[in-house]
């Protein structure tokens, strides 16, 4: 929360936009021309009302199409031409991309109690 607060301070001094602690509301606040913090409250009181309402019928929804969900917004979340321009800027960049992706492709995705 520190750095999020110390983010949003420096923004405001550079004229960057407001972040939110999750990267999917950054995305949808920037998407939608958001320009201030309260659409970031303003996302967080839909998203805790969204819980509320819908909470108790996720558990009736496929672990499957859940993960398909993901998988779908995750790529959606990749650009070809960024990852060309990324590895192109400085010798750097494509280091820290490649030592990302590969860490992110061996991690292994379950949860401490289903593993055997």
């Amino acid at each position: 929360m520190i750095s999020l607060g110390v983010a949003n301070a420096a923004n405001a001094l550079g004229g960057g936009m407001p972040a939110s602690g999750s990267i999917t509301r950054s995305c949808l606040n920037w998407s939608t021309g958001a320009q201030n913090p309260a659409a970031s409250l303003f996302s967080g009181v839909l998203l805790l009302g969204g819980i509320f309402a819908f909470g108790p019928l996720v558990g009736f929804v496929p672990q499957a199409a859940i993960s398909a969900i993901v998988v779908a917004v995750g790529l959606g979340l990749i650009g070809r031409g960024s990852i060309h321009t990324i590895l192109r800027i400085t010798r750097a960049d494509p280091t820290t991309f490649l030592i990302t992706l590969i860490g992110a492709c061996s991690c292994r995705c379950t949860s401490p109690s289903s593993s055997a």
